[in-house]
């Protein structure tokens, strides 16, 4: 029977490297994911007619973007780039990986068995890696990839394996749940304790000297309201004679990875603008300090941005009249510096401390 359509149910999501001739691995939490084929062609002319003399085409671009909740299973960037050396950007951005999705019957609770068709795209790799960790919902990764590939294929895969029962028939739940470090991960799971706590800038009103963040009664003495990190990994495609796909695309580094940090004022973000500078770093005098950020939650999860954030733009909200209450938005920029590790990392790469 003919599937009558295709739904969260009856999708499931699969990576594995390109390197790799064995099984696809199961993403878990996926909430969304959508794809775009761009075709290009060059449209050659000649004397003596109008139209087209050949219309040739160049190199497809095959994009595909996607959601993942934090949950205690591995990060899709760790996913996509396993085998990396370290954790660092530039490691991490040579990597390809292949991602599978596979369609099931439309009548099932869950996906299990032979998926009726499999569309994979081959020699991802990543373009944008970005994290939100907000009040309103649980705390998420997006990512974009690029790739020239995408096949689509009946009755299992070409590149891999799919495994069978990926969701345990249907009773799959976060691996942060069964590890007791809070399943998906929402507000209450961001992590200012422990060996390796989140780091905020210093000059953050309550902030500690340190970074740290102090605590009252089982609560942060400072409201910060969301956090959100973000890179954009732009590739240059190199070319070669001899062959129609690129020989590489590579990342063009530096590239700039952005943290925002938006906070409930209580009585302002105390910073100041002035000709000379406001704020003493060493021996010099300036109005935008760089900071040691790191951020952390509870499943395991942490993004080690370094100590060159430099703080690039203030935006204060200041409560209307409706009740609203004043915020401050605090944007940083380093360049190229940005570790994700996680206990579950398929590289095996582990945190010391340091980026």
């Amino acid at each position: 029977m003919a599937n009558i359509r295709q739904f969260y149910a009856n999708s499931a999501m699969y990576i594995k490297p390109t390197a790799d001739a064995g099984a696809y691995d199961f993403v878990r939490g996926i909430q969304s994911a959508s794809d775009s084929f761009d075709l290009p062609a060059e449209f050659l002319l000649q004397w003596g007619m109008i139209g087209d003399y050949e219309a040739v085409d160049d190199v497809a671009d095959v994009t595909f973007d996607c959601e993942k909740l934090v949950d205690g299973s591995v990060p899709l960037y760790l996913a996509a780039t396993e085998g990396a050396a370290s954790a660092s950007l530039s490691a991490r951005s040579e990597k390809t990986s292949i991602i599978a999705v596979a369609v099931y019957p439309s009548d099932s609770d869950y996906v299990s068995g032979t998926p009726t068709r499999v569309l994979e795209y081959s020699g991802m790799q990543p373009t944008n890696i970005s994290y939100s960790f907000t009040l309103d919902g649980p705390f998420t990764e997006s990512m974009s990839f690029i790739g020239n590939y995408a096949e689509w294929e009946a009755a299992g895969a070409k590149y891999g394996s799919i495994p069978s029962n990926p969701t345990a028939t249907g009773t799959d739940v976060p691996p942060a749940l069964t590890a007791c470090s809070g399943g998906v991960q929402f507000k209450e799971n961001f992590r200012y304790t422990g060996d390796y706590p989140t780091l905020l800038p210093s000059f953050i009103p309550g902030v500690t000297s340190s970074g740290t963040m102090p605590y009252g009664t089982n609560c942060p003495t400072v409201p910060i309201q969301s956090v959100t990190v973000s890179v954009d990994l732009t590739r240059e495609k190199i070319n070669q004679l001899g062959c129609k796909t690129p020989y590489a695309r590579v990342a063009q580094f530096p590239v700039d990875v952005t943290t925002e940090i938006e906070i409930l004022s209580q009585s302002g973000h105390g910073l100041e603008v002035t000709e000379a500078g406001s704020v003493l770093v060493g021996c010099e005098y300036t109005n935008a300090p760089s900071s040691r950020i790191r951020i952390c939650t509870t499943s395991g999860l942490i993004i080690d941005l370094g100590s060159k954030n430099k703080l690039t733009g203030v935006t204060q909200t200041f409560g209307d009249t409706g009740g609203s209450n004043a915020t401050y938005t605090l944007s940083f920029t380093n360049k190229s510096v940005m570790s994700v590790f996680h206990p579950n990392d398929p590289s095996s790469i582990t945190y010391s401390g340091n980026p």
